[in-house]
């Protein structure tokens, strides 16, 4: 007769151990599967996050590259006076406009003023107060006046090369009363508009 504990004998604790191993073996592999688990979903959670906050990112860089004031640095200024200076003579002279109450337009007025008239010493005047909605940069003379792509060509250039891309306009006749001195025919004009 074999020795028994609680009434069992050596071969039922023997299968016993093994059916426990076995099902402690099954809870460590669940709790590493479980653990691996965690983590992977934890890394993909994080990527997403990070992916956010990327796009979060670019969002508020674009966003201050929309709201911050154009203005030309001192470097720009001095490439625009020498590109300026290459140019041929221009026959007409020239008014920077900026407009009424836009302190933004008018500051970047200013700068284009100074270097333009650094460069190939341009006669030009600066005009403030110009009443319109118009956006951007633009060389414009009056309706009825064509400019010479000799003059245009260089001018946008220049204001190219410091990364300003103005357009050429014309100004219609019924609008040259928009600033104080009124546009003038056989007059360059440099036309700073609202920020794009």
């Amino acid at each position: 007769m074999g020795i028994e504990f609680l009434g069992r004998g050596v071969d039922w604790w023997n299968q016993a151990v093994v059916y426990s191993l076995a099902v402690a073996a099954f809870a460590a592999f669940t709790g590493a599967v479980a653990t691996w688990g965690v983590v992977q979903v934890q890394k993909r959670e994080n990527e997403a996050a990070y992916d956010r906050i990327e796009l979060l990112r670019m969002a508020n860089l674009k966003l201050e590259l929309q709201i911050q004031p154009r203005r030309l640095s001192s470097d720009d200024s001095s490439k625009l006076s020498e590109a300026l200076a290459k140019m041929p003579s221009c026959p007409y002279p020239i008014g920077i406009v900026s407009r009424f109450s836009d302190v933004e337009a008018s500051d970047f007025a200013d700068d284009l003023s100074n270097a333009f008239s650094k460069g190939n010493g341009l006669q030009q005047v600066r005009l403030k107060n110009w009443i319109t909605s118009e956006k951007g940069v633009a060389i414009a003379m009056l309706e009825g006046t064509v400019i010479p792509e000799s003059v245009s060509a260089p001018i946008l250039d220049a204001l190219k090369n410091v990364n300003i891309n103005a357009t050429i306009t014309t100004i219609r006749e019924s609008d040259k009363t928009t600033i104080p001195e009124r546009f003038q025919p056989n007059a360059l004009y440099l036309l700073v508009g609202v920020k794009p």
